[in-house]
């Protein structure tokens, strides 16, 4: 999937009251993921990562994803010079789709603890 609108995602997570921090917590994903969908630098993700989000932000899924059909963000084809002049292409896939849930006790109902 891809995210349809990065802004439309942060604007969903603020008005939920929510940091990026605590919607990974909640999600069981990095805040980095949440930082790196936001900004549009990532757009393609899981299809669990995706119904997760919307449904903590409370919104259909397909307000804020699309199930594609595009080349994944992950995929990039890049024209390569070579020494001779001539060029050819070369792709290169990187699935920046899979993040490791934060090591973090889910059992548990009650927010991280903060510093303070």
């Amino acid at each position: 999937m891809r995210v349809r609108d990065p802004e439309a995602l942060r604007r969903w997570r603020q008005r939920r009251g929510l940091s990026q921090r605590d919607l990974a917590y909640l999600c069981r994903c990095s805040q980095a993921t949440i930082s790196l969908l936001e900004r549009g630098t990532m757009p393609s993700l899981r299809d669990e990562l995706a119904l997760n989000l919307a449904n903590r932000l409370q919104v259909p899924w397909e307000e804020l994803f699309d199930p594609g059909g595009e080349t994944p963000q992950s995929q990039r084809t890049d024209e390569v010079e070579l020494a001779d002049g001539s060029s050819t292409t070369e792709t290169s896939v990187v699935d920046m789709s899979v993040v490791e849930p934060a090591a973090i006790d889910v059992s548990s109902t009650e927010s991280p603890d903060t510093e303070g």
